[in-house]
């Protein structure tokens, strides 16, 4: 699961860096949910 954790911190940097968020939500023996949001760019 290391690869996985690394792999979310890249994935929530960039995502940040575009002005966007990470949320997500975990049940233990269930799994988790990650939600990313992007704001839609302007034209």
């Amino acid at each position: 699961m290391k690869n996985g954790k690394f792999i979310l911190a890249i994935v929530s940097e960039i995502i940040k860096l575009h002005n966007g968020k990470v949320e997500f939500e975990s049940e233990l023996d269930k799994g988790s949910l990650f939600t990313l949001n992007l704001p839609l760019g302007s034209k």
